[in-house]
């Protein structure tokens, strides 16, 4: 039987029923840890695909409309939709095994990863309650941050920059009704070193979710499609630095 060894590869969100992350960052140039703060009023839609655990690429996509004043990084009525993403993918030709009876184990030593977040136009987002659409293409700017790593552990480099990366991304969602849930007060969920908290209301139900985000291809992943009924829901995203020296690794 074979079994892999996990690496972590991906600083992302979990939680089918999350809201939107990203948009003002605190610390990103400094040593310290860095927060994200985004307002979200309106629908969102999440995903998540793939996963590290069984050697496979993936990533998530979480979007969410803010139509309160202010928020994100783009203050004032009818801000732009906030995007936050992640990917991971592996080199298949970097595969390690090893055997320690009755299993063996397996592992990539050369893998790349992104995360990126920011605000992207709402035009490239449209949301109603059974269905979702997502098609924008994103870069770093100064409504956008990216960072980029591709790591080999055979020779130990972490090249990671913050300012490469980025590219299309293309999602639909459909709505399941395998569940629902409604929300209120502040709840926390950690996925490796990230820890996100959100405060306020909100409800969300199941989703499918298809589509692309840069290279990576994926269909019928889990979702959520949200909603915060007209009130405004405060994220926060807060996580270890990748660059604490304010630039290239």
């Amino acid at each position: 039987m074979k079994r892999f060894a996990a690496i972590v590869l991906l600083t992302g969100c979990g939680g089918s029923d999350l809201p939107s992350v990203g948009a003002s960052v605190q610390g990103a140039m400094s040593g310290q840890p860095v927060v994200l703060h985004s307002n979200w009023n309106g629908a969102s839609a999440q995903t998540q695909f793939g996963g590290f655990m069984t050697g496979a690429s993936g990533g998530y996509v979480d979007v969410s409309q803010n139509s309160s004043s202010g928020g994100g990084l783009d203050a004032g009525p009818g801000a732009p939709n906030t995007l936050s993403y992640g990917w991971f993918a592996n080199d298949p030709t970097s595969q390690v095994c090893f055997s320690m009876p009755p299993f063996n184990y397996c592992f990539y030593t050369r893998f790349s990863y992104e995360n990126g977040f920011g605000s992207i136009p709402a035009s490239d987002v449209n949301i109603s309650r059974n269905t979702a659409s997502l098609d924008t293409t994103v870069a770093p700017g100064p409504n956008f941050s990216i960072y980029h790593c591709d790591v080999d552990y055979n020779t130990g480099t972490f090249n990671c920059s913050n300012n490469t990366g980025g590219g299309a991304i293309s999602v639909r969602w459909v709505r399941t009704n395998a569940y629902s849930t409604f929300n209120n007060g502040v709840s926390r969920t950690d996925y490796g070193p990230m820890s996100t908290k959100t405060h306020g209301q909100w409800s969300s139900s199941s989703a499918s979710a298809s589509g692309t985000v840069m290279a990576l291809t994926f269909s019928d992943a889990p979702g959520s499609l949200g909603d915060t009924h007209g009130s405004t829901v405060v994220k926060e995203l807060s996580g270890p630095n990748p660059f604490p020296d304010g630039g290239t690794m």
